[in-house]
């Protein structure tokens, strides 16, 4: 019967119920005799609910991290084995294959000769359990499109990799890290554009780091990935990914012919203009040594949700209210427009288009461009992370720019605007499977990353790169994902849970069946004539 029960509250449609579950099974996580039967039972309930880490709320993946991390204090040994064999697995995967080996054995199986630095497959305690899955999957959240359950997750995985290199698994360890370290590039100083009237800075030695220092640092940097050791090679040292993005740009003396103040910074890099950050987001200092299990904030904010009247009306819904006039004028002015342009449907289809509006500079090469139904905004994004916001009313200006955050090697493949006749929400899509949303996003420093979630996962090679694309439907609040992937993925905006996943071979069929319906149809219609 708990059974059934914990199977419906993982899909509840209330992203508040499936968080207040998570918040009550981490405190049952809290019996001090570890019996093999507790265990039996507290590794089924991490098992159920390992499926919540594809959820679209950023508050119940917050609660679900928090479990693992009392999870992770309860069986610390394990994840330590977990977290080594996985370095063992990717240590021994990038590794030259001997040419002489017939039977294909060396691709799955390490021999052990000797004094071995690794531990082979055929000698694996963690591989197909519950721990070393958790640990994948906290891979994955440290590197969560939501800074804070990336900030978080990465404290829980910093947590076991230097408690790896404090157990008697740091002799072996410590080979493979140093291997790694090897490849990481050296970091390169960041660059800003300099202000009118300053005096340019000489560029600073950065002081000799630690070891200590240097493995946190490093380990506070992993990347989107899950395999440990491809992760570190892309890393650069002493960089966290949660902190704030600098902005870089070209100093004078890199280009004598046009004065550093007077040049608009150029998107030529990833990460050029400013990452906007959730409300209230703190960035990860470094110099804390993390700690487990993670404190959560859930019942001091529904103590202070509920202490509020739940029964009276929203301000918006109270005539007089600031918010109420500010939506009753943008109802009437929408449906202004609206009579305004329907009739100049018939005259855009028969009249020529070459009269010039304007000239928009985005400064490099546009990808995407998106036009709001009602504001005289337009969205126009490059082919890496910059999103620009232009202003066409009286003349084309740029009145916002800032960074999706999309990892390198990926771009934005996708944009739309919703909630258009209200407050509109800027919606992006990379083709790293991100979707992510902003608030004020024609604001220069106000925008904020309301929400962000990974929409599709195992994402496969495809020599179209669509990437990532998806349709929003205002009326019903639902998002239709796909791109690289074999399925097409039903979000819904209102329960933050995918709905509905269509395989696309299916689709792909039954519209070729149509249409072979529909010509049939329009032979015999033809031959009628």
């Amino acid at each position: 019967m708990a059974h059934e029960r914990l199977c419906e509250l993982v899909v509840d449609p209330v992203a508040e119920v499936r968080a207040a579950m998570l918040h009550a099974l981490a405190a049952f996580l809290g019996i001090r005799d570890v019996t093999p039967q507790v265990a039996n039972i507290e590794e089924s309930i991490a098992s159920m609910i390992l499926i919540m880490t594809m959820d679209g709320n950023s508050m119940v993946r917050k609660e679900l991290l928090i479990f693992f991390s009392t999870f992770v204090a309860r069986y610390k040994t394990r994840f330590i084995v977990a977290a080594f064999e996985q370095l063992s697995e990717e240590h021994s995967d990038v590794k030259p294959r001997q040419p002489d080996d017939k039977t294909g054995d060396g691709l799955y199986m390490k021999t052990r000769t000797g004094a071995s630095d690794s531990i082979s497959e055929s000698t694996s305690c963690s591989q197909n359990t519950i721990y070393a899955a958790i640990w994948k999957e906290l891979l994955v959240m440290s590197v969560d499109p939501h800074p804070e359950i990336a900030k978080d997750a990465g404290i829980v995985v910093d947590y076991i990799l230097i408690s790896l290199m404090e157990s008697s698994l740091a002799k072996f360890a410590q080979p493979q890290l140093d291997e790694a370290l090897q490849h990481v590039p050296t970091p390169r100083p960041m660059r800003r554009v300099q202000e009118e009237g300053s005096v340019p800075q000489k560029a600073s030695n950065p002081p000799t780091p630690t070891k200590d220092s240097t493995y946190l640092s490093l380990f506070g940097g992993i990347r989107k990935s899950t395999s440990v050791g491809a992760s570190l090679k892309s890393l650069w040292a002493g960089q966290d990914p949660s902190a704030p993005r600098q902005k870089p740009g070209k100093t004078a003396g890199e280009d004598s012919h046009v004065p550093a103040a007077s040049r608009p910074q150029t998107p030529e890099k990833y990460h050029v203009e400013e990452q906007p950050m959730p409300r209230g987001f703190r960035p990860r200092s470094l110099n804390e040594k993390p700690e487990v299990p993670l404190k959560s904030t859930f019942y001091e904010w529904s103590v202070e949700y509920f202490r509020e009247p739940q029964m009276k009306p929203t301000e918006a819904d109270e005539p007089g209210s600031t918010d109420y006039n500010g939506r009753l004028w943008r109802r009437n002015r929408n449906d202004r427009i609206i009579a305004e342009t329907q009739p100049l449907k018939e005259i855009a289809v028969s009249n020529r288009w070459d009269v010039p509006r304007g000239y928009v500079d985005n400064l490099s090469q546009p990808a995407k461009m998106c036009f709001h139904q009602f504001e005289d905004h337009l969205v126009v994004t490059d082919t890496r992370d910059t999103v620009n916001i232009f202003d066409y009313s009286k003349s084309v200006s740029r009145i916002n720019c800032f960074s999706n955050g999309n990892p390198p090697e990926s771009k934005i493949t996708e944009v739309r605007f919703i909630n258009e006749d209200d407050q509109a929400l800027l919606m992006t899509g990379s083709s790293d499977g991100v979707i992510k949303i902003f608030r004020n996003y024609d604001r220069k420093g106000e925008t904020e990353l309301v929400t962000g979630f990974r929409a599709l996962t195992d994402l496969v090679p495809s020599n179209k790169n669509a990437g990532l694309v998806f349709d929003w439907q205002q009326g019903r609040g639902l998002i239709l994902v796909a791109g690289d992937v074999k399925v097409i993925r039903v979000w819904n905006a209102g329960t933050e849970v995918c709905t509905n996943v269509s395989r696309l071979v299916f689709l792909m069929s039954y519209t070729s069946l149509i249409s072979s319906r529909i010509s049939q149809r329009g032979r015999a219609l033809v031959s009628r004539l």
